[in-house]
């Protein structure tokens, strides 16, 4: 059995200490991707911390909920053998219980318990801007800038190299693509409305889905699945230039949803309505190049979850919902599969959007048995219902 490394981290709106995304508040998204990437939330002291047969179990005051399957950090305990990375394996009341290699017996000390970031870097800051980078050394630690200074939408752009958080070499989508970078829309209307969300990130990569419409209406859970960062190389010796952006390249929010999503776009990347963009090629030449996303089964073009590929879903033979990954390659006729896009499935079937709720969280089957599969609705159009589904694996590994 795999060894369980915590190298995926999520964060979702519904999660205790979880920072709010509105349309009406600069700087929010900031607030989630500090969480999620730089600091862990959520950080509760524990009473009591006592470990049994492999498990420990650790009391609060009052009650703190936690979400089972994430992963948490303990600090401050002694002895120190407790502390470190773990996952949630039950939470009622004040109660939480995770497995543990520490030996039996009781800890003390002033004891922390939080969600665990997925330890990355904030490089540089600025008002409303943040710069973020990996910190894993076998990656290609390319920059990612977030303007969040627009209560709608946030600014983002990749760079090969930077030395402020304006300043920088090999932006991508470059300015001829997009001037000013691409956008992740928060919101399609300035109120105070809390949007559903979910970010998850592991070491070299992060994903979001953030339900834009639902500023506008509550039942408007189309989204699109984006992010930036390392996708898994073909190329035998790697792929130095393969950290893709996927973004909206219009301010509008009522189109982005489907193009050049890293859940499979309706149509090819477009610098009218949405892309996805790589520093280079696949050959390392050149400057930014746009990228096909495309699912490794099923309908070339067609939405995830409504693609009618393996017929309806679940499958009336074995009652399954069948999933793929996804494929990136360098856009245009007779280019080569570049990558695969890490923590993405898609479903080839139709249906999906009837039977799984937003967000909502399923146990994986077959190859993905043990995972936790979070559910995400898209669509063409953030400010309509949605007619598809796809799913971010919140376990991992990605990689």
């Amino acid at each position: 059995m795999t060894t369980d490394t915590y190298s995926v981290s999520y964060i979702t709106n519904t999660m205790r200490g979880a920072p709010v995304i509105n349309g009406n508040t600069p700087g929010c998204l900031l607030a989630v991707l500090d969480a999620l990437l730089i600091n862990g939330w959520g950080l509760a002291a524990a009473s009591t911390l006592v470990v049994a047969g492999g498990i420990a179990t650790a009391t609060f005051a009052n009650a703190t909920p936690w979400d089972v399957g994430a992963v948490i950090e303990v600090g401050g305990a002694t002895p120190a053998a407790i502390n470190g990375r773990a996952r949630v394996l039950a939470s009622s009341g004040n109660i939480l219980t995770f497995a543990t290699a520490a030996g039996d017996g009781s800890y003390s000390g002033s004891i922390g318990i939080k969600y665990a970031s997925a330890g990355w870097e904030r490089v540089f800051a600025g008002a409303n801007k943040a710069v973020y980078r990996s910190t894993d050394v076998t990656g290609a630690r390319f920059y990612l800038r977030v303007d969040d200074s627009n209560g709608l939408y946030a600014r983002v752009c990749g760079y090969e190299s930077m030395s402020d958080a304006d300043t920088g070499a090999g932006m991508y989508p470059a300015a001829a693509m997009i001037a000013g970078g691409g956008y992740w829309h928060k919101a399609t209307a300035s109120n105070a409305t809390a949007i559903p969300y979910v970010v998850a990130a592991d070491g070299r990569a992060l994903l979001h889905a953030l339900t834009a419409g639902a500023a506008a209406n509550a039942s408007n859970t189309a989204c699109a699945v984006r992010g930036f960062g390392d996708v898994v190389p073909m190329g035998p010796a790697g792929d130095a230039f393969a950290c893709v952006l996927s973004c909206a390249a219009t301010s509008s929010g009522a189109s982005y949803v489907d193009h050049g999503a890293l859940s499979g776009s309706a149509s090819d990347s477009s610098v009218a309505t949405g892309l996805s963009v790589a520093p280079r090629s696949w050959q390392g030449l050149g400057s930014a190049v746009l990228q096909r996303p495309l699912p490794m089964t099923g309908l070339l073009g067609a939405l995830s979850g409504a693609a009618d590929y393996f017929g309806a879903a679940p499958s009336a033979i074995d009652g399954q919902v069948k999933t793929a990954v996804m494929g990136l390659k360098d856009q245009g006729a007779q280019t080569p599969l570049r990558g695969i896009i890490p923590g993405v499935h898609y479903i080839p079937q139709t249906g999906a959007v009837s039977i799984f709720g937003h967000l909502s969280v399923q146990d994986g089957a077959g190859a993905l048995v043990g995972r936790k599969l979070l559910v995400v609705h898209v669509g063409t159009a953030a400010n309509t219902p949605a007619t598809g589904a796809a799913m971010i694996d919140l376990t991992g590994p990605w990689r």
